[in-house]
């Protein structure tokens, strides 16, 4: 993972990671932690996205692709862990 695939990640892992806690309520982190939650899970759901699909390309579908990944991971990660918690 380059720089700026991991800068995209980290930012929409954020931005996810405090939607979701918005929509979920309450995850008991604290915004910090929601945020650092969500750049967790997107950093991991990118990381999955390219090992399952290993074409580099490095044009707008890919940051798409980036950005569709780690969103999912980050949302999956707060949802695990909420389920977690319980």
């Amino acid at each position: 993972m380059d720089q700026g695939v991991l800068i995209v990640t980290l930012i929409v892992g954020a931005i996810v990671g405090y939607l979701a806690a918005k929509v979920l309520k309450r995850t008991w982190f604290g915004v910090i932690g929601d945020l650092v939650v969500g750049m967790v899970g997107s950093v991991i759901g990118s990381w999955l996205w390219n090992w399952s699909h290993p074409v580099e390309d490095h044009g707008f579908d890919f940051f798409l692709h980036t950005a569709a990944a780690a969103a999912v991971g980050s949302l999956v990660l707060l949802i695990l862990w909420r389920i977690a918690r319980r």
